[in-house]
């Protein structure tokens, strides 16, 4: 698993990748402060244990979802 802090034009505060050798990686964005990036990665790490990247519900269903624990 790898996790990068880095600039992007996204909004959000960050996301997952999951690659082709079943390796993770989570983007955080570098424009927020340290408080927020450990809440996002939290919460990434929350969807790989999940297994959300292998659901069938739209991304913003399981947003949607989350946000809603």
């Amino acid at each position: 698993m790898y996790c990068l802090l880095c600039f992007y034009f996204l909004a959000g505060s960050g996301f997952v990748i999951h690659d082709e050798n079943d390796d993770y990686t989570i983007i955080l964005n570098d424009r927020l402060g340290p408080e927020v990036n450990r809440k996002t990665l939290g919460h990434e790490l929350e969807h790989i244990k999940r297994r959300d990247i292998y659901a069938n519900e739209a991304a913003n269903y399981i947003e949607m979802e989350r946000h809603r624990l």
